[in-house]
């Protein structure tokens, strides 16, 4: 009879604690909220690269902006001639040729070409040279995607 009522008191205690941790219920709905966070924010991580060509672009077309104005002061500091050069001096720029000069290493970045006056940068945006003369430095057309 003891033995019996033990087994009874046993019985009760067992059913009144729970075991610890997650229920099937809380499992899945923890996936699925994971599911959606990735599904929303995968895209974004993934498909970076437009992002860094559009960067690379504005900084190569800082620099070539920077180099113009480099070129010019360099140019009013050797108080070149009416004609655009003097001996020893390179050429103002007024093109393509003229500006890679001025360019480290003497070549275009890159994915980036010339043609004549106009500059194609790695993400397919263009800009214009406009000549330099011996008041003012060479400028490049704006680019209204940078602005």
């Amino acid at each position: 009879m003891l033995k019996f009522i033990r087994s009874k008191i046993d019985l009760k205690s067992n059913k009144q604690t729970r075991e610890g941790g997650f229920t099937m219920m809380e499992l899945i709905m923890v996936i699925v909220i994971l599911g959606i966070l990735a599904a929303v924010a995968a895209p974004k991580f993934l498909d970076v690269s437009g992002d860094a060509k559009t960067a690379s672009s504005k900084n190569i077309y800082g620099a070539l902006k920077s180099t113009a104005n480099i070129a010019f002061a360099k140019h009013r500091a050797a108080s070149l001639s009416a004609s655009g050069t003097t001996a020893g001096d390179d050429q103002y720029i007024t093109d393509c040729d003229s500006m890679v000069a001025y360019l480290e290493g003497g070549a275009w970045p890159d994915n980036t070409t010339c043609t004549g006056g106009t500059i194609t940068l790695p993400d397919a945006e263009t800009t214009s040279i406009t000549a330099e003369t011996g008041t003012s430095a060479a400028s490049l057309s704006t680019i209204t995607a940078y602005q």
